[in-house]
């Protein structure tokens, strides 16, 4: 027992123009949507959504529940309702119209079962393009022998209690049940206790026929606290007696005041307004080619204007271009004129300062030129003073040796040796007043440096003493560690080679040194004497 649709007007004998897709897409206008606001449009095959609608107009969100819903536009008795915020369960177990529902009522709970007095599954006998399909073998003959094309297939089923208990249906406003001959076994199914529908709307005749088949479910209904309020001719109206407040709305079938207009009635008057556009679109065709012709010729002369006026205004470019040309040639000259007098001015700097720099060169080149020349003279100089060193140390050479192989050097070796122990002892004598006075001496310096920063204390010390005695020498020494030096006598003397000194034995280096002091004597004594 399948909830299939299906009904007399849909058994293969409409139009083409009420094909399911065509005549969705002849609604579509926005004049449409504005009609739906003004008056109410029924998209039922037989009005049944007006008398529902007539009950329940004052519910707000209401709940349906479709079985069998077949297509969710054309012969559609929940469409009205869902358009006006209503939701429900849409229960269809045929995969073509399945397809629509899940498309077109995406608010909805769309199943894809059919409805039974038991779960399970069921034979199918699927009338295609039609809403004629059924589970009865039966009634599938017959549309067979009427030339409808037949698919049997075995598809799942279930209980409206079921259904109910699993989607949570609690409150159910209207039921509507068209299932080709199952109603019996739908009803079966469906215990009234939990749920209650305020409305219940069955497909009372056979299909496609208007014999009476109500007869074998009606009491399982009236049994259910439900009364029979209406029958359209096709389905007849039941009331929960809980609703019975309701029963006024049934007391009168369709009419003209309800103001209604079919699906189909507002179909056909839009393609009638359209083709009506249509025709005088057609009739203002010869004033639009008229006027278009006019537009042409307007526009052809308007472009030839802005032609000209685009040629008058590339010329201007082409000279402003030419102009803009001459004008950078004219700043690239000045610039290369620029860059050309910088550059000999640069030049001309240079080249003054490489001629300075060649006479500091120049003069350079001279002075070393004469610093060699003078180096090369000292250098003549000193190579004449080396070879008379050479010389003297060759005659002194001889001198020392003569000296020393001599028979009074030898005699006289005692003499010396005795006056160099004297010196000694002397030079000891003299220290020891040194020593004793150095301690007093070293107390008393501040005092002696006070007073020889006094000029007249200098004064009387060099007039006594003399400058340069060996107590004013001693003195300075002392007190400032800088002997004055003495007047004519030369206390740098060049420092002998060392190649001269190697080349003197031990005895020739002390009988040197020997004839030095002697001579530094004489020197001494012979100051002295001058100075007296």
């Amino acid at each position: 027992m399948v909830a299939a649709n299906g009904s007399p007007a849909t058994g293969g004998s409409l139009p083409k123009f009420w094909d399911n897709d065509q005549l969705a897409a002849s609604l579509r206008p926005r004049g449409f949507r504005t009609m739906i606001q003004s008056l109410f449009v029924s998209y039922a095959q037989n009005g049944e959504d007006v008398l529902l609608w007539r009950a329940l107009k004052d519910v707000q969100r209401g709940y349906y529940v479709d079985v069998g819903a077949q297509d969710p536009v054309v012969d559609s008795v929940t469409k009205a309702f869902y358009e006006r915020g209503w939701n429900g369960v849409n229960i269809e177990p045929v995969a073509q119209w399945y397809d629509r529902l899940v498309q077109d009522r995406p608010h909805d709970i769309n199943l894809r079962l059919a409805v039974s007095n038991r779960p399970g599954s069921i034979r199918l006998f699927e009338v295609e393009g039609s809403g004629l399909s059924t589970s009865d073998p039966e009634f599938a003959r017959r549309h067979e022998a009427e030339g409808h094309t037949l698919h049997e297939q075995v598809v799942e089923c279930a209980t409206l209690d079921q259904i109910c208990a699993d989607n949570a249906v609690r409150t159910v406003h209207f039921l509507k049940i068209d299932c080709e001959g199952a109603e019996k076994s739908v009803l079966e199914g469906f215990s009234l206790s939990e749920v209650r529908p305020w409305i219940i709307v069955i497909e009372a005749t056979e299909p496609n026929s208007p014999r009476p088949a109500w007869q074998d479910w009606e009491h399982l209904l009236t049994g259910q606290a439900y009364r029979f309020v209406f029958f359209d001719g096709l389905n007849r109206y039941y009331l929960a007696n809980e609703h019975v407040e309701l029963a006024p709305a049934f007391d009168a079938p369709v009419n003209v005041f309800d103001n209604v207009r079919k699906l189909s009635e507002v179909g056909a008057q839009e393609l009638i307004e359209r083709q009506q556009s249509e025709i005088d679109a057609l009739k203002g065709a010869a004033a639009v080619a008229t006027l278009q012709a006019e537009l042409g010729a307007a526009k052809t002369e308007r472009n030839a204007a802005a032609a000209d006026r685009d040629a008058a205004l590339a010329e201007r470019d082409a000279v402003a271009a030419e102009r803009d040309a001459v004008a950078a040639d004219r700043d690239a000259v000045l610039a290369d004129r620029d860059a050309v007098n910088a550059a000999r001015h640069a030049i001309a700097v240079e080249h003054d300062r490489v001629i300075d720099e060649c006479n500091v060169l120049t003069a350079e080149r001279d002075a070393l030129a004469a610093e060699r020349n003078d180096l090369r003279a000292s250098y003549s100089a000193l190579q004449q003073e080396g070879a008379e060193c050479k010389r003297e140390l060759g005659r002194l050479e001889k001198s020392l040796t003569e000296l020393l192989s001599s028979h009074s050097w030898r005699v006289t070796a005692p003499l010396r040796a005795c006056s160099r122990a004297v010196h000694r002892i002397r030079r000891g004598v003299r220290r020891v007043p040194y020593l004793v006075l150095r301690p007093f001496a070293h107390g008393a310096k501040p005092m002696l440096l006070w007073l020889a920063h006094r000029p007249a204390a200098r004064k009387l010390v060099i007039r006594v003493f003399g400058r340069h005695s060996k107590l004013v020498n001693t003195a300075r020494l002392f007190l400032t560690s800088a002997p004055m030096p003495t007047p004519g006598v030369e206390h740098n003397p060049a420092p002998k080679s060392v190649s001269e000194e190697n080349s003197l034995s031990a005895r020739g280096r002390d009988a040197l040194l020997t004839l030095e002091g002697m001579r530094t004597k004489t020197k001494g004594e012979s100051q002295r004497a001058s100075r007296t």
